[in-house]
């Protein structure tokens, strides 16, 4: 009788002398297959950030919701890397758990941080203390907020409450230290034609030029009509 208990214990001696059928055998599967799908997850939202910022392309749409048209660059490459492999399919979007889909505007903004800060690192790392030449402009934000864009090799920027020369001292001294860099060693300096950056002694150039008296000004060739 297969339903007798004799039967019933050898099935579960059986079991217990299979250790692929242990509970803690399968848990720690389950675990695994969990990891798994988070890395892949996570890479794949690494992929597609790095791609929009190569593209200078935007990263969220107008609507996001799942019927909507046009979710966003982030979200239509995820979904287009899903096309691609089942296997990302498995693990993004909406097959993602509910609490982990990982496609807020705060996971892309930590992705991109963690990546301009490895480009930073690098910058810095190649640079080592050897002297570099500054470049500054005004830039505007998609949000009416004032930037200064300051060029070290690459591009850096920094929101700034008003662009009054002190202030635009005070921001680069605080960025170019926050990076490692002396500013003692600034070779040369350079910023676009707005007066409040370009005068000759009481401007930027002028307050630099005190403490770094290598730091040559060269006007923006760009800006010259």
């Amino acid at each position: 009788d297969p339903l007798s208990h004799h039967n019933k214990n050898m099935q579960s001696w059986g079991c217990l002398r299979n250790p692929t059928q242990h509970i803690d055998r399968l848990m720690k599967a389950q675990y695994l297959r969990q990891v798994l799908g988070n890395k892949l997850q996570l890479k794949t939202s690494i992929i597609v950030v790095r791609w929009l910022v190569k593209q200078a392309c935007t990263f969220r749409g107008g609507d996001e919701s799942i019927y909507s048209i046009n979710r966003g660059n982030f979200t239509k490459l995820i979904k287009h890397s899903a096309e691609c492999s089942k296997e990302i399919t498995e693990v993004v979007l909406e097959n993602a758990p509910l609490y982990a889909k990982y496609k807020s505007s705060n996971i892309q903004k930590g992705l991109l941080n963690i990546l301009r800060n490895k480009v930073q690192n690098k910058i810095h790392k190649e640079l080592g203390d050897g002297k570099f030449c500054i470049l500054g402009g005004e830039t505007l934000y998609g949000s009416d907020k004032e930037q200064m864009a300051i060029i070290l090799r690459y591009v850096d920027f920094v929101n700034v409450m008003e662009t009054t020369t002190i202030t635009l001292k005070k921001e680069i001294y605080n960025i170019l230290g926050r990076y490692g860099f002396l500013v003692e060693i600034i070779q040369g300096q350079g910023y676009d034609s707005a007066s409040n950056k370009r005068g000759a002694w009481n401007r930027l150039q002028a307050l630099f030029l005190k403490d770094c008296p290598y730091a040559y000004y060269i006007h923006c060739f760009t800006h010259q009509l």
